[in-house]
């Protein structure tokens, strides 16, 4: 036992519990919680929620929080879980997701996008409807053991549940009260019958069937996360503080003997935020499903996300010199785009970025590409035409290139001549690429766009502004990337 992966909500972290070191893996797939892999498969089984869980307070943001998925490696699922906790790879090729935010189990297969099953333990469908309704479950835990699937509810303060159904049928076999404990997360079911528990708010592991705690740490810390092998417990430990502190306070894991209920060694991971998950690699995990992580090895290759960064960052400044021909005849007016290796600008969404050609000239050509096509109606490319602003976002006019669906998008015009931008209604082009080649060129202030060599439209530019032109060219975007040619 010597491997543990663990989940915080920014980080996947790799932990050796004999020399307590801590690799950070990755962090650029947030928000993350739950982990398992399939048996003899070498990929990493995760569930994500892709927002700030910490923003969920009521109906309006839980109607808007399915954007959770699933990944298994770079596959992953289509966006539909709403804050999605615990997770358990199952024996028949099904992923079992605790769709916390939708106050349900969903049972899927990756090999079928859009199928899914659903049940839950009430008729609430959702975990809250305001800052101080607590309507739902809060189901956040799942395990198997003898073809029933247990289901702990967290219930917020209104007492937890144990629920078992039946597995793979998923029929509510039961729904056990347990009382005035609430809060609690993950269950273990042992062999000997035991049914192991995180006290989560009073920083202790109990049994479901004792009056009082296998074991308590004595400190005002938040137990969640549990895993288990031959004679030891591995506890994660999250200190209790708001939930808009979650993302940086300082974690660690808590290794005790199963024998003595004595806790024998602690690891703190530093400020990487709350623990979500535990899980076993290099041996069975009996809190899990007893399977060995078949891809440690390729694990263990992996550099750590620290040392990635600095290998990248410096690779990029490399490139920048090797290219600076190039960007010598540019100025970035505002936004930090990523410079990638294939040599494109990428800008995330919310990072709108403008750059600007350093003298005025008669054309602008780059290549553009939207990698993802989510939230389309907030990406766009625009070559700018006459940029006149003093560092801001205003005084110019552009055309703006923006998807529309997932293989076609639309070019229309847009100029801001003070505080506010206004789209020239008479002009639209529809039917375009979602990747590739603009250019536009100037001639008798006639402007002449070309979408990958192909003529688009000329427009005389007195017809977009009264002003004449003075600035110079530019690109504009944002969700989105671009590259110049040599």
């Amino acid at each position: 036992m010597k491997y543990v992966l663990v989940t915080t909500t920014c980080y996947l972290l790799l932990v050796n519990l004999e020399d307590g070191q801590v690799i950070p893996l990755e962090g650029n797939r947030q928000e993350y919680y739950g982990i398992s892999w399939f048996k003899g498969d070498d990929r990493l089984v995760l569930s994500h929620s892709g927002i700030q869980n910490s923003k969920l307070k009521d109906l309006a943001t839980y109607a808007v929080s399915e954007r959770g998925w699933i990944s298994a490696g770079e596959e992953k699922s289509p966006f539909f879980l709403s804050a999605p906790h615990q997770i358990l790879c199952t024996s028949d090729d099904k992923i079992v997701c605790t769709n916390t935010g939708r106050n349900v189990i969903t049972t899927i297969e990756l090999s079928k996008p859009g199928y899914y099953h659903e049940c839950g333990l009430s008729s609430e469908r959702w975990d809250r409807l305001s800052p101080d309704v607590f309507s739902g479950d809060h189901l956040n835990s799942v395990f198997i053991k003898d073809d029933k699937l247990y289901v702990i509810a967290h219930r917020f303060k209104k007492g937890s549940w144990l629920g078992v159904f039946s597995y793979p049928e998923m029929q509510l076999l039961n729904i056990e009260n347990l009382g005035p404990r609430s809060g609690l997360h993950n269950i273990w079911i042992t062999d000997q019958g035991q049914r192991i528990s995180c006290d989560s708010e009073r920083g202790s592991l109990i049994d479901l069937d004792e009056s009082t705690p296998v074991w308590i740490s004595g400190s005002p810390i938040y137990t969640r996360g549990l895993a288990a092998h031959g004679n030891y417990v591995v506890v994660g430990e999250s200190q209790q503080t708001g939930r808009d502190l979650r993302h940086s306070s300082i974690s660690g894991l808590w290794i005790i003997d199963r024998s003595t209920w004595k806790a024998i060694d602690h690891i703190s991971l530093g400020p990487y935020g709350v623990v979500h998950e535990v899980r076993l690699l290099d041996v069975p995990d009996m809190a899990h499903h007893n399977i060995p992580f078949a891809g440690l090895g390729k694990l263990l290759e992996r550099e750590s996300m620290l040392k990635d960064f600095s290998r990248k960052s410096l690779d990029v400044s490399k490139m920048i010199y090797e290219n600076r021909s190039i960007w010598m005849n540019y100025e970035m007016i505002f936004g930090s785009p990523l410079f990638r290796e294939d040599r494109f600008l990428h800008a995330d969404l919310g990072q709108l970025s403008l750059i600007m050609k350093l003298h005025e000239d008669d054309h602008i050509s780059f290549d553009f590409s939207f990698l993802e096509l989510e939230d389309l109606n907030v990406r766009h490319i625009s070559a700018v035409l006459d940029y006149k602003g003093e560092g801001d976002d205003r005084q110019m006019s552009l055309f703006l290139i923006q998807p529309c669906s997932e293989s076609e998008s639309v070019l229309s015009i847009w100029k801001n001549e003070g505080d506010s931008w206004e789209r020239l209604s008479q002009f639209e082009y529809t039917g375009l690429p979602i990747s590739g080649n603009m250019k536009v060129e100037e001639n008798n202030d006639e402007m002449t766009i070309y979408i990958n060599g192909i003529k688009l439209a000329s427009i005389n530019y007195a017809d977009i502004s009264e002003h004449q032109r003075t600035g110079a060219f530019g690109v504009r975007w944002t969700g989105a990337a671009i590259k110049f040619a040599n």
